[in-house]
């Protein structure tokens, strides 16, 4: 949602700081890394 809201803000032009979004960006991959890692690891364990 954050994201989201800063994509918006950019092409409004109201976001002076373009890190943040590239930071969320690499928060989002963070998680969804560690999701996928505990769905592989719950699927090995079922085998």
């Amino acid at each position: 949602e954050k994201l989201r809201q800063l994509r918006f803000d950019l092409a409004s032009g109201k976001v002076k700081n373009v890190r943040e979004i590239r930071e969320i960006k690499k928060d989002i991959a963070r998680m969804i890394t560690l999701i996928r890692k505990d769905e592989l690891k719950a699927k090995s364990e079922r085998k």
